[in-house]
Formats: structure tokens, C-alpha cells, sequence
């Protein structure tokens, strides 16, 4: 016994927590012998299975790092200096993300998420509570610290925390004159950078040797008055609430926050700017945003003054080129210059590639070419999808820039789909085309459901409907090209498949006939509409032929046990139970799976539909039991470790279930679930850039 102890001591703690809530008391509905395996045996198979599922980890060690930057404490606690910490998070962040290989979230979603989770309720952001956001976002790494401000003086100490592990690396320090405090950034973002992972073992990043652009954001000082950059705070907080015109951006889109764009507002916060530039006339960031709010009071001449002044001051400041790449396109129609704008966001491409700031302009030229021509989505949608591809990559806060992005998949699609898709296209191609448009769907799914208040909400729902009544064409056409595969094209040889076989096939073709009759139904003008008239009528028929192929073949029924005289059948009770599912009564299909499992013991359909059963009932602790039951005795079918994902997805354990979704994808690459899994593991793991095409 002592021995077992010290053993379960050393075991991962995933394995350690599966093993608690196996041994749990299970429902008494629902008593399967073979669920209870021992606790040794149960920890060293989950062990092997994360060890195996590890091994294929170093697939994303390019990936960048996601980091975010956190309002820092004012350990003084003198409230006439909590401005600087929104300072510091602004200007860290900026420095940082011109580092290669790292991404940096955007601070003004950073701060909404706190607040909207309460977990920062002293303005201080310690580990346990970074782990939490980091757990919500998917950032790798947060840095976090705190400064001490006197009337000349101010010193500031930050450390970075491994959201995954909890570990902080070793404080940094920098103190020195207010009126130098861009200097402290700059030795404070370099000395961070060590423990970014962005240089040789660990140690700083060495300025010198980035690029010229790097180079000059991470030592570029905005000002060198800390008067100025205390107005210039507090004009942006006037002006978009806590946050930059950035994030009241993607706030507006997203959630369908209007932005306080009173004149009596823009008015407040053009005297703070104005005062900023007063004291120190050759801070460019305050002249950016000053010639949106002329722009905004109709005071043309003013605003272009203050815009090309930026420029003039700091022309390769990519924060000041999004600015002003916005301020041409949409500040007014006198301002508008289309041409100026595009070149802005090109410069931003060219000269930060991989940084946020890419990723805005990359999004700005989608959405200036999408303006100037309504029709430029459908002929140039590859060339939309590499742009939001860096978007989606760099700033992945901003829920919208992936429903475009499935926006442009699926029209790329069917681009693809015109010029390629034939009586000839195999399997396999149609596979792949049908793993796109899973994807692209799940993607603009999801941003449906988490974002109901997107001003994009109406448009995407009329978009939507075409793409999920075509993924329910290839859904039934994959099983059709699936039997053509397995038989040669045989007729005969398809209606001799066993009855549990054909069952499968006919139960999934009848699944998508019904989408496309609610498609029909709900979509009477729909662009599917004329295809659909021939396609349903000849799948019904296919369907109805493999139905009746027993009899006409002259064959018998073949299950996987041999039922006793009057019983039920494995096939007639598998599918009764899926039919009581789906009809949202899954307490019958448990009943009637557990005297299935008395009549055909040791079935993997039956403990893998109980498991679907049971999530449906919402009891995730029995469906993982028994999910992993499948795991333990099928370990070769994929689809458990899908399920085993949701089951520690919804339990919170994201390392556990982005371990099984990557086990699901490595397993069946042209699976049922294969979006979900991407896209959870994108989610979780914050993939490269590219690996989203």
C-alpha cells in the first residue's frame, strides 16, 4: 500500500484527478463491469496515452509567444499616480511586440476580460489570477509587476509569469528620472525578453541585433515629459474609456458597444492632447490622435495638420501608421484617401511583420478593398485569407477577424470547388474539401454564439445558411464515396455490406437529408435550392436501396452477437437509441443501452453511444467513465478521445482536453469532429500563423 502511494506521488496530476473521479460512485442507472478498471491500471494507461500524445508536441514549437501585458501596481498607493500603470501596460506592450516570436494581446481586451471575469478587484494582478486569464485568452505568458513614484523619481519592477507551470522568472528593475521613464521601458522590455524565450538560452534579446524597425520601436521614447504623458493618458482614457481606439474598435464590432462620440467628449479629450503636445510639441503619438478629433469637430484643416505632423515626427511608428491608415479611410469623407491609407498598412506589413500591429493593417486592407468594391471577396478571396490569416494570427482577441476569415474560407471554397470538383474527385479530395468548410463553419459558429450582439451578427446569419446546407451535401456524399470506395462501385457488392454497416450508412445520409429539408423549409429563395431538388429526391433513393439490401441480396441480418429468440437486435436497439437522442430523450436511450450491453456484452458501439448518451443527459462525469472505457478497450477507435476532450473541456482541465483533441486529429485526420478538434487545439494552443489556411 505504501508502495502504491509513493507511485500515484510521481504520476502526472491529470492522471492522478482521472483516477479520483473514476473511483467516484456511478449512476445506478448505468453498471457496466468491465467500467471499473483498477486504479493501477487506469493511471498507467492514461500515463502512456500522455506521454504518446506529448510526443507529437514539438509539431508547434515555432508557434509564438502569447503574452499579455497587465495593468501594473501602484505600491504608493498615491491615486494621483494610477494613470501610470495604463502607461506602462501601453508602452511595455508596444516594445514587446517587436520582438520576434512574440504576440502581444492587445491591452485594452486584457483589462475587459478582467473586469468582466472579476478578477482584479485590488488593481493588481497576481500569478493565480494571470493563470486564470491566461486560461481564458490562451495567452503562454503574462508579465505583471508594480512601480513606486515620487516627484521626480520612479522606479519599476516587473517579472514574467509561465501561465501553464505558474513559475515567475526572476524580477527586473528600472528606476531613474520621470522625465526618462521611456528609457526605463526600454531597458525593462529587453531585460524581460530573456524569459520570453526570444533569445539564445534564455538570455535578453540583444537590440543590436534586430531589424532596423524592431530596433526602432523598442527604443523609440514617445516623449521625454512625464507631464505630457500623463495628459496624453488621460486623453486616451476620456476618449475610448481605459482602453486605445484599438480596442473600443473591436468592442463595438464584437459586442455592440457604441463609442461615447459626443462633442462635448471629444472636446475633453482634445484639451488633454493639446495640452500633451503644449508641454512637449514633438510627442507624435498625441498628434495622431489629435487629427482624429479634428476630424471628428469637422475641423478638416486642423486634423491633416496634426496627422501630417506625426507622420513628419515619426514615420516609421506603426501605431502611428494604423492611425493614420484609419484616419484616411474612415474618419470623414473629406478625409478620405484610399490610396495614402493602403500604403500606410503596407508599410506596417513590410516593416513588422508578425506583430500586431501586421495584423491590424493586414485587417484595415480587407476591409478598404471590401469597401471600395462589394464583389472583391468573391475574386480575390486567397488573397483575403493570407491578410486575415496574419490577423487572426496576431490578434486573436478580436472575435470578427475569424468569422471573416471563415467568411473567406468558404468562398474560397467555392471557388475551388467550381474550377476542381468533378465526377472524377475522390474521397480523399472531397474530404479535404469538405474539412474546410467544417472548419470555416465552426468558425463563424462559434463567433455567433460567443459575440450575439456583433454588429456582424445579421449579415453572418444570412451568409451562414448556404454554407451549412453544402456541408450537409458533402456529409451525405462522403457516405456514398465512401461505399463507392469500399465496393468498386459495385451496386451489388454495397447491398451485401453486413446490416450493421449499412445501418451506419443509412442512418448518416438520412442525419443530412433531414438538414437539407429544414434548409428548403427555412431558405425557400436559397442559393441550394435548385441542386437540392434533384440531389435529396436520388440520396433518398441510394438511402432507401441500402436499406432494403438484406432481403433483395437474399442475405441475413449480421450482427456482432447473437441475439436470444424474440430479443431485440444489436442494429434495431443502436439505432432506436440514436433516434431517442436525438430527440433529446436520452434517459430511454441509456435504459435501453444498458439491456444492450446485457445482451451483447463487451460492444463498442453500445458503451460509445451511451457515452453521447450521457453528455446529452448532462452528467460529464459518467460519459467520461465511460468514454474512457472506449479509450481502454478500443484504443485504436478515435472518436472517445474527441468525446474525452469535451468531458475535460467542460470540467476546465484545457491541458487534458487539448491532449485528447490532438490524440483525435493525430488518429483521424479526415474524422467527424476534425473542426471542433482543430479548432479547440487552435483555441488552446494558439497556432502559428499559417496554420490556418
Amino acid at each position: 500500500y505504501t508502495d502504491e502511494i509513493e507511485y500515484v506521488k510521481k504520476l502526472p496530476l491529470e492522471a492522478v484527478y482521472a483516477c479520483a473521479k473514476c473511483v467516484k460512485t456511478k449512476s445506478p442507472r448505468y453498471n457496466m463491469s468491465v467500467m471499473k478498471p483498477t486504479l493501477t491500471v487506469f493511471a498507467l494507461s492514461l500515463s502512456v496515452v500522455m506521454f504518446l500524445v506529448a510526443s507529437f508536441r514539438p509539431v508547434f514549437a515555432a508557434e509564438p509567444v502569447r503574452l499579455g501585458v497587465m495593468e501594473f501596481e501602484n505600491v504608493t498607493k498615491d491615486t494621483k499616480f494610477d494613470w501610470v500603470s495604463r502607461g506602462i501596460q501601453e508602452s511595455l506592450s508596444s516594445k514587446l511586440a517587436a520582438l520576434p516570436g512574440v504576440v502581444v494581446i492587445e491591452r485594452g481586451q486584457i483589462n475587459k476580460i478582467l473586469q468582466e471575469q472579476r478578477l482584479q478587484a485590488s488593481g493588481f494582478v497576481d500569478t493565480e489570477t494571470a493563470v486564470e486569464l491566461g486560461k481564458i485568452i490562451g495567452i503562454k505568458k503574462a508579465v505583471t509587476g508594480s512601480y513606486q513614484v515620487s516627484t521626480t523619481n520612479i522606479l519599476i519592477s516587473a517579472r514574467v509569469i509561465d501561465v501553464e507551470t505558474a513559475e515567475s522568472s526572476s524580477g527586473v528593475e528600472a528606476q531613474g528620472n520621470v522625465d526618462d521613464i521611456f528609457s526605463q521601458y526600454t531597458s525593462l522590455a529587453t531585460n524581460l525578453s530573456g524569459a520570453l524565450g526570444t533569445g539564445a538560452a534564455q538570455a535578453p534579446v540583444q537590440v543590436e541585433s534586430l531589424a532596423q524597425e524592431a530596433k526602432q520601436e523598442i527604443n523609440r521614447q514617445d516623449t521625454n515629459s512625464f507631464s505630457a504623458y500623463e495628459y496624453y493618458t488621460r486623453a486616451n482614457e476620456v476618449a475610448f474609456g481605459t482602453d486605445s481606439w484599438i480596442s473600443a474598435m473591436i468592442d463595438m464590432i464584437d459586442s455592440g458597444k457604441e463609442l461615447e462620440e459626443s462633442e462635448e467628449t471629444t472636446r475633453n479629450s482634445m484639451a488633454l492632447f493639446e495640452k500633451a503636445v503644449e508641454i512637449d510639441p514633438n510627442y507624435a503619438r498625441a498628434w495622431a490622435l489629435m487629427g482624429f478629433g479634428y476630424a471628428s469637430l469637422n475641423d478638416i484643416q486642423k486634423g491633416e495638420t496634426a496627422m501630417n505632423k506625426a507622420l513628419n515626427l515619426a514615420p516609421g511608428d506603426p501605431f502611428i501608421l494604423c492611425t493614420a491608415g484609419v484616419y484616411r479611410s474612415f474618419a470623414s469623407e473629406q478625409t478620405v484617401d484610399n490610396a495614402k491609407a493602403m500604403a500606410a498598412f503596407r508599410q506596417v506589413r513590410r516593416d513588422f511583420p508578425g506583430t500586431y500591429y501586421s495584423g491590424l493593417a493586414s485587417l484595415f486592407l480587407v476591409l478598404l478593398e471590401m469597401t471600395g468594391d462589394e464583389q472583391w471577396m468573391l475574386g480575390h478571396a486567397k488573397e483575403g485569407l493570407q491578410y486575415l490569416g496574419e490577423s487572426r494570427s496576431n490578434m486573436p482577441e478580436a472575435g470578427f477577424v475569424r468569422a471573416f476569415h471563415g467568411m473567406f474560407a468558404i468562398v474560397d471554397l467555392f471557388n475551388d470547388m467550381e474550377r476542381n470538383l468533378s465526377p472524377n474527385t475522390t474521397l480523399s479530395e472531397l474530404r479535404a474539401m469538405k474539412k474546410r468548410l467544417d472548419v470555416a463553419v465552426v468558425d463563424i459558429d462559434d463567433y455567433i454564439r460567443d459575440f450575439p450582439r456583433s454588429m456582424l451578427v445579421t449579415d453572418i446569419n444570412t451568409f451562414l445558411p448556404e454554407a451549412k446546407g453544402l456541408q450537409s451535401m458533402f456529409g451525405a456524399l462522403e457516405t456514398m464515396y465512401e461505399i463507392d470506395e469500399r465496393t468498386g462501385k459495385d451496386p451489388q457488392k454495397a447491398l451485401q455490406l453486413p446490416e450493421s454497416e449499412r445501418a451506419k450508412y443509412v442512418a448518416n445520409i438520412r442525419l443530412h437529408l433531414t438538414a437539407l429539408e429544414t434548409y428548403l423549409a427555412k431558405n425557400p429563395n436559397g442559393q441550394l435550392v435548385a441542386p437540392l431538388n434533384d440531389f435529396i429526391p436520388n440520396m433518398r433513393d441510394y438511402a432507401n436501396m441500402l436499406e432494403m439490401g438484406a432481403q433483395q441480396a437474399g442475405g441475413q441480418p449480421q450482427g456482432k452477437g447473437t441475439p436470444q429468440q424474440g430479443s431485440i437486435s444489436l442494429e434495431d436497439g443502436l439505432i432506436a437509441a440514436s433516434n431517442y437522442i436525438a430527440q433529446g430523450d436520452a434517459y430511454s436511450a441509456i435504459e435501453l443501452l444498458a439491456a444492450l450491453d446485457q445482451l451483447y456484452p463487451n460492444t463498442f458501439d453500445i458503451y460509445y453511444i451511451s457515452g453521447l448518451a450521457y453528455i446529452v443527459y448532462g452528467d460529464y462525469e459518467t460519459a467520461g467513465e465511460v468514454f474512457y472505457s472506449c479509450v481502454e478497450g478500443w484504443p485504436a477507435e478515435p472518436a472517445p478521445y474527441y468525446w474525452m476532450g469535451i468531458v475535460f473541456d467542460y470540467y476546465g482541465d484545457w491541458n487534458t482536453a487539448y491532449s485528447y483533441y490532438y490524440a483525435y486529429l493525430t488518429m483521424d485526420p479526415n474524422g467527424e469532429f476534425y473542426a471542433q478538434a482543430y479548432n479547440r487545439c487552435v483555441e488552446i494552443e494558439a497556432a502559428a500563423s499559417g496554420s490556418y489556411g
